[in-house]
């Protein structure tokens, strides 16, 4: 069942980055990027139909984004020297194209959850869209799941141009993870999106890479009074 969002309603969202002495993160939902990146990824194990790739914001970094990627996923150069990483996704349909899964993770955070939510919902058109956020916790960090389907303004060209064209039933998926124990501590962020029906097909593919963890999951819920108040 497509996931929705009822859009007359206002969250503010707490993810506990403070306390994990990360930046300051909250979002509201409103009506409606390193060196040689193939130096910064490493294949820590293979299994038999996936193999897990530690994703690094520099080549010597200790600590990484551990994802488990399936053997269908095939890893290529990233097009943006902002870019960590990225992999070419087959599309689910003979006749369709390839989508792309990429990472980011940039110097401060990369910025609050809110405008990053609004940014990623605001690339679908408001007419049929429906969006789904929710937060919860892997064994790599804490994380907010989006999950955005409708028509996708999606960019062409050199991203400096903002040139974009709408793709029609389209879904997105994309994730903020905190990465609290790694030395600096980090926030990645990855996106998926391309024709429905192809990121349907990788759903679990794309939660089990990062190790979304269900029983942990919720959606946000309303401040309470108090919280409000120590927000003034």
């Amino acid at each position: 069942m497509e996931p929705r969002l009822n859009w007359k309603v206002c969250v503010d969202m707490k993810f506990n980055f403070a306390r994990l002495g990360l930046i300051t993160l909250g979002a509201t939902l409103l009506i409606g990027q390193s060196a040689s990146a193939q130096e910064n990824t490493e294949t820590a194990e293979k299994k038999q139909d996936t193999e897990v790739v530690v994703i690094k914001r520099q080549a010597d970094d200790e600590n990484g984004l551990e994802l488990s990627v399936p053997s269908t996923w095939k890893q290529t150069k990233p097009n943006s020297r902002l870019r960590l990483a990225q992999f070419e996704i087959p599309a689910a349909d003979a006749d369709g194209e390839p989508v792309e899964l990429t990472i980011f993770s940039f110097a401060g955070g990369g910025g609050q959850i809110r405008a990053n939510i609004e940014r990623w919902i605001g690339q679908f058109e408001a007419e049929g869209r429906k969006a789904k956020v929710i937060i919860g916790k892997a064994e790599q960090g804490q994380y907010v799941f989006v999950d955005v389907t409708g028509t996708y303004n999606r960019s062409v060209g050199p991203p400096i141009l903002g040139k974009t064209e709408s793709l029609p039933g389209a879904r997105m998926l994309a994730v903020i993870l905190a990465k609290p124990l790694e030395a600096p501590k980090a926030v990645y962020y990855l996106k998926m999106a391309g024709k429905e029906d192809t990121i349907t097909a990788n759903y679990d593919k794309f939660r089990e890479a990062f190790g979304a963890n269900k029983e942990t999951e919720e959606e946000p819920k309303p401040p309470t009074a108090k919280e409000e108040s120590s927000n003034e």
